[in-house]
């Protein structure tokens, strides 16, 4: 597990850091300036962190408080180490979540929760897998409702569109014509009125013929003879 360790650079820091190491925990160690330590700690996402009173006390009192608020590091929990005396009680009043312990004090209670620790990040990594599965589930229920219901809007346009209801079968059948009615009407309307063929010009034409010679072969009409004497004139 992980703890950050706040302190300003100085000869004392590395040694007291190695001393903390021997808990067990992964130390990170980085001074109490803002925002640095507050980018730390959101990207390592330590189990507890750790100040140190014993340079810049006021400025790390205002660290402790800062910690104790923050929205990323509220939850973790916060030890001090070398608090002067005159200061616990104005840390406890600022910052009452804080723990204070001398060096070799905090060295031990690190290594004597950090299974407490490990079982506490192991639930929270749990219960967010959980959570983030749960959340999909939700979203792909989301999604196939949604595809449903636009199917159904789809299918209930396509039924308002259509000129027929497909429920009723027996009507539909008896408004469509039959298949041999429907082409022999269209072979009617599609073929075009015949043409009197060239036979039957040339057997009008003897008919015709017959007609004239039978016309002159008819006797001819007698002619009146010619009145050779004149005609008497009327009495007046």
């Amino acid at each position: 597990m992980k703890v950050l360790f706040l302190h300003f650079a100085s000869e004392t820091r590395d040694a007291k850091a190695s001393r903390l190491a021997k808990s067990g925990a992964q130390l990170i160690v980085e001074e109490p300036r803002w925002p640095r330590f507050s980018e730390v700690a959101r990207r390592e996402k330590p189990a507890a962190i750790v100040i140190d009173f014993s340079k810049a006390p006021s400025h790390a009192l205002e660290t402790a408080d800062y910690i104790s608020k923050a929205k990323d590091t509220r939850e973790l929990e916060l030890f001090a180490m070398h608090v002067f005396d005159d200061r616990r009680d104005l840390l406890k009043e600022r910052v009452p979540k804080i723990q204070v312990y001398s060096e070799r004090e905090l060295s031990a209670v690190i290594a004597e929760r950090l299974p407490k620790w490990e079982a506490q990040r192991a639930a929270a990594e749990e219960a967010a897998r959980e959570e983030r599965q749960h959340r999909a589930e939700e979203r792909k229920a989301a999604a196939a409702a949604s595809r449903s219901q636009a199917r159904e809007k789809r299918l209930a346009l396509k039924a308002a569109s259509a000129p027929e209801s497909p429920a009723d079968p027996a009507r539909s059948e008896s408004r469509k014509p039959e298949k041999g009615a429907a082409k022999a009407a269209v072979s009617k309307r599609a073929k075009p009125a015949r043409k009197p063929s060239g036979k039957k010009k040339k057997a009008s034409r003897p008919k015709r013929a017959a007609r004239k010679t039978s016309a002159r072969k008819a006797p001819a009409k007698r002619k009146r003879p010619a009145r050779t004497a004149p005609r008497p004139k009327k009495k007046k």
